[in-house]
Parts: C-alpha cells; structure tokens; sequence
C-alpha cells in the first residue's frame, strides 16, 4: 500500500552544508568533483522534480552522485552493491546535520 507524501521538508542550510570534508557517501573509489546534498529515490520520489526530503540525502561528491542518480552506470570493478555504502551514508548524514543543528531529535 502506498501512502502519499504530505509535503517535502526542503532546507537551504541543509543543501549549503556540503565541503570536502563532509563527503558521507562514497562508492568505493576516488572521489572527483564538487560536493553535494544528493537525494535518496524511491518509489515514492520517481520522475522530475519529485525528490524526497532534504534530510533523506547523503553528501556525495559528482562522481558517486551521478552513480547513484544513474545519469552514470557503476564501474564493472564495484563488486558490492552501492546500497551498503548509501545506507551508512544516510546515518553519518543524519548525525551530520544533527551536529551542525539542522535537524533536532527531541526526547
């Protein structure tokens, strides 16, 4: 069953947080490019200007991010499936805007 999406949580803090050192996600190879916010699909967020909440992403840099978007298929060489480096990703992201208080867990 599927459950529709009241609205999408959009954050300008969250997307201008990504540098160098905030990459959480990366695919096992070298990384290339600018760092980004780069949204997690599902389902739920198939097709154009559908992406999920900003807080449903990892900070990737270009390279992973096109893999990850499939604008790029993945190298022959990555054995693993990338779904193991984007789950940790996502928690190392969440903890990230947690730090920087972009996101807050109440008790």
């Amino acid at each position: 069953m599927m459950h529709p999406k009241p609205f999408t949580i959009v954050s300008k803090a969250i997307r201008s947080l990504p540098g160098r050192e905030t990459i959480t996600c990366t695919l096992g190879w070298r990384c290339r490019g600018a760092v980004c916010l780069c949204h997690l699909r599902g389902k739920w967020a198939l097709g154009l200007a559908k992406k999920p909440d900003d807080t449903f992403g990892v900070y990737a840099c270009d390279g992973c991010h096109a893999i990850l978007d499939g604008r790029e298929t993945k190298p022959h060489w990555m054995l693993c499936r990338p779904s193991h480096y984007v789950i940790f990703g996502l928690y190392l992201s969440q903890h990230l805007m947690h730090q920087h208080q972009l996101i807050e867990v109440r008790p």
